[in-house]
């Protein structure tokens, strides 16, 4: 295997251990959720929590807050 190719390699497992909708999708997923939430994400992977979060609570989404840095 080449030097590029390892780099290649260790560069996606990094980006997927760092995946934040994966991280928030598994983390409330290990716990018993009831009634309402709202989803409160601040930062440059606010976007990608938030969606995890959603993906786990469905309707038990009732809105949220996201604060991202300008394009």
């Amino acid at each position: 295997m080449t030097s590029r190719r390892i780099l290649l390699t260790c560069f996606r497992a990094a980006l997927a251990a760092v995946d934040g909708r994966r991280a928030v999708r598994e983390c409330l997923s290990s716990q018993p959720l009831r009634g309402e939430w709202h989803v409160v994400a601040v930062g440059k992977a606010a976007g990608a929590m938030a969606q995890g979060a959603v993906d786990v609570l469905g309707v038990q989404s009732g809105g949220g807050f996201l604060v991202v840095p300008e394009a």
